[in-house]
C-alpha cells in the first residue's frame, strides 16, 4: 500500500504496491530540516518541496511542485486548483476564510495525503470540492461547517486511516447545502465514520459509501433523512 514515514528528519513517500517476490517499488526519498522555509513564491523547476506550504496565493501558483514534505494549509485562497500536486507527506487544510470565497476546490492529480483531510468554513454559493485520484488518506477526513458547500467528488478514495466526518453533531458543523457525496471506492476507515446533520444528503448517496468497513462503527443520522439503512 501506499505510505508516508517520517522520522528523525527523514521523509519518505512510497507509491502503491505491495513489496515482495516479483514486485516493484518505488521510493522517493529526503533528508528534510526543521528549518526548511516555507513556499512563499512561485516555484518552478523544483519537484519536491521540502517543509510546509503556508501561503495565502493561489494553489495553481506553485509551479511544478507535485510532492510536498510537509502541510498544505492556508485560510486565504482564493483559487483552490492545482494540477500538479500528487503527494503531501503532511496535511491539507481548506479554510475558505479570506476577503474572496473561492467557488471550487480541484486537485485533480493528487494522489496521497500522509495526515488529514479538512475541508471547512466554505461559504461560496455552489462550492465544490473534486479530487478525483485521491486513493489513500493516512489521517482522517473532515468535510464540516461549510455553508454553500453542495459537492464532494472522491470517487477513487479506497482508504482514510483514521474518522471520516461529513457534517457534525453541532449546528456549526453542518453543511446544509450538500447534495452531492461521492465516495464511491471507499473501503476501509481506520476510526469512525459520522454523518450527521447535512439537511440536503439524501441515504440513497450516503448508502452508496456507508458499507466501507469502519473500524470505529458508524454515526449516520439527521440528514436528508432520519436514519439510513447502513450496516
Amino acid at each position: 500500500k501506499p505510505t508516508v514515514a517520517t522520522a528523525d528528519g527523514f521523509a519518505a513517500v512510497i507509491s502503491q504496491g505491495e513489496i515482495g517476490a516479483g514486485a516493484n517499488a518505488f521510493v522517493i526519498a529526503l533528508c528534510s530540516s526543521a528549518d526548511s522555509p516555507p513556499l512563499t513564491a512561485q516555484d518552478d523547476g523544483i519537484n519536491t518541496h521540502d517543509g510546509d506550504l503556508t501561503t495565502s496565493m493561489d494553489l495553481d501558483n506553485n509551479g511544478s511542485v507535485a510532492v510536498v514534505l510537509g502541510d498544505v494549509a492556508s485560510s486565504e485562497f482564493a483559487v483552490l486548483t492545482n494540477d500538479v500536486y500528487t503527494h503531501v507527506s503532511g496535511s491539507i487544510g481548506v479554510r475558505c476564510l479570506g476577503d474572496v470565497e473561492p467557488a471550487a476546490g480541484d486537485l485533480g492529480t493528487l494522489l496521497l495525503v500522509g495526515g488529514d483531510v479538512e475541508i471547512e468554513d466554505c461559504d461560496a454559493s455552489g462550492m465544490f470540492i473534486s479530487m478525483p485520484e485521491l486513493r489513500e488518506v493516512h489521517g482522517a477526513l473532515t468535510v464540516a461547517g461549510n455553508a454553500g458547500l453542495d459537492s464532494l467528488h472522491a470517487d477513487q478514495l479506497a482508504t482514510v486511516g483514521g474518522d471520516v466526518t461529513i457534517g457534525g453533531l453541532l449546528v456549526a458543523d453542518e453543511n446544509p447545502l450538500l447534495a452531492s457525496v461521492d465516495l464511491a471506492a471507499l473501503s476501509n476507515v481506520g476510526g469512525q465514520m459520522l454523518v450527521q446533520n447535512n439537511a440536503a444528503l439524501a441515504c440513497s448517496t450516503i448508502e452508496e459509501f456507508c458499507d466501507a468497513t469502519c473500524e470505529g462503527g458508524q454515526s449516520i443520522a439527521n440528514n436528508d433523512e432520519i436514519s439510513c439503512a447502513c450496516d
